[in-house]
């Protein structure tokens, strides 16, 4: 009998989870890290066929404006309808919307400033907010132009208004290079914070804790001055604790934050009593459950009604994207409490739940390594392939991801045919030559994968 016997340190590691991450409820998104610009967001809301925004409504981002000195680059004005009334109609009333808010920026003396409006009617936002509802199953069988139909005759009989209200309103992005603020202010921030929670300014407050929470990283602000501020327990303050339960999460470095964790899920539940329906603290109970879970999978003995309450989520404010995180994280730990279990099939469709979320997500190249190194660990070898050729093949990609794509793609001619192995080992040789010529022998790949000769004459001529 003649066998061929491969050996081929493919490592690879288990992973617990993927970037779960606690949700602050700030004014600004920031930017991407990779990015020299900040994006700050704002939503106004309106009445049903009203243009003329609340004040209330609008201080917060009228208070940033004053509190921050920008070196604006942008203002994208996106004012959107709900889907009541007729198209013509609904355009008039975002474009009047657009107008409103333009006029109280314009008062800033922006005027310079590249600005562009988009006026639409907030379909996305409708899907958004009925799913989850009674009506989410019987309306998505319906086309757009029958949906309107039924929203403005109501010929159904369903109460449509609570859903459509949340469309109305206009998005404010802006969009700056550089956020300059005087050094003197940071040494009140604190204060005016405490201030503002005690005078019941909550609009304020909230423009204070977002500008602190911003200028932690850089040593500005001190957390401190932040985490143990005392608020008062009212449905009002519940964002401002929310963000003080984050930023505690956040800045603990152990790497075991089981007791952390149980004790912030205890903090969050103790807030859900007294604002219910609050998403970010459903969205960071969720992440807290996901955690606990993985590090003890006794904790869920169902672990299919922990999917189901992060998927109620879809039926809140809580971006699209981060939900799915979350099922992706779902997905992942799952798959090892199937595993522990002994339960092999649903083992299976864990991970195959797994890969499908990979196709729609948008990850970089560190969330695409983490994932490859864990469809290694599980031998899902042609899955790690197809995540990683599409880095491997750019021309900037760096040496470690390089290397390790080699390792697998050599298994797989269909996806990665000779000449496109070639081309990657070339380019792995000029990068570095001693580590280059390690990739075969003992203990990396073995020297029976060299079955392709143009492929084997190169790397013996180049490592002699």
């Amino acid at each position: 009998m003649c066998q061929t016997i491969v050996y081929n340190s493919l490592g690879g590691e288990n992973l617990q989870s993927l970037d779960l991450n606690f949700l602050l409820d700030t004014l600004s998104v920031s930017s991407r890290l990779d990015s020299v610009m900040n994006q700050l967001t704002f939503t106004i809301p309106f009445e049903r066929n009203k243009y003329q925004y609340n004040s209330e409504d609008i201080k917060p981002f009228l208070d940033s404006l004053s509190l921050n000195k920008y070196d604006l680059k942008k203002i994208d004005v996106i004012a959107y309808s709900s889907l009541d009334g007729g198209i013509e109609e609904n355009k008039i009333i975002q474009q009047k919307r657009a107008k409103s808010i333009l006029e109280a920026i314009q008062k800033y003396k922006l005027q310079h400033v590249e600005t562009k409006i988009t006026t639409q009617e907030n379909w996305e936002g409708f899907y958004e907010s009925i799913k989850g509802s009674p009506y989410e199953k019987e309306l998505m069988k319906y086309s757009k132009e029958e949906l309107r139909k039924i929203i403005n005759s109501d010929t159904l009989g369903y109460n449509l208004e609570p859903y459509l209200e949340a469309q109305r309103n206009a998005k404010i992005i802006l969009t700056v290079e550089r956020i300059f603020m005087d050094s003197a202010l940071f040494k009140i921030l604190p204060e005016k914070f405490k201030e503002a929670i005690n005078k019941k300014d909550y609009v304020k407050a909230k423009v204070y804790q977002s500008v602190m929470l911003k200028n932690i990283e850089n040593g500005k602000i001190n957390k401190d001055d932040i985490i143990y501020v005392k608020i008062p327990h009212f449905k009002e303050t519940v964002p401002f604790i929310n963000n003080q339960i984050a930023l505690r999460w956040y800045l603990t470095e152990a790497k075991n934050k089981d007791s952390l964790n149980n004790f912030l899920l205890t903090d969050i539940e103790t807030q859900l009593l007294i604002d219910p329906i609050n998403s970010y603290l459903q969205y960071n109970k969720m992440v807290l459950r996901l955690l606990l879970w993985s590090y003890n999978y006794k904790r869920e003995t169902d672990p299919k009604n922990l999917l189901k309450d992060i998927k109620l989520l879809y039926s809140t404010n809580i971006e699209q994207r981060m939900i799915n995180r979350l099922i992706l994280n779902y997905n992942i730990i799952s798959a090892d409490y199937y595993y522990e279990n002994k339960k092999f099939k649903e083992r299976e469709k864990a991970l195959e739940d797994v890969r499908k979320a990979l196709l729609s997500a948008n990850f970089d190249r560190n969330q695409t390594f983490k994932i490859a190194n864990y469809f290694m660990f599980q031998m899902r070898i042609g899955w790690a392939i197809d995540i990683m050729k599409p880095f491997a093949l750019k021309p900037t990609i760096d040496e470690e991801f390089l290397f390790t794509f080699l390792t697998l793609a050599i298994y797989d001619k269909e996806k990665v045919p000779e000449k496109d192995y070639l081309e990657l080992m070339n380019r792995a040789k000029e990068m570095n030559k001693e580590r280059f010529c390690k990739l075969f022998g003992f203990p990396n790949m073995s020297f029976q994968l060299l079955k392709d000769l143009t492929v084997k004459e190169m790397y013996c001529k180049t490592c002699n």
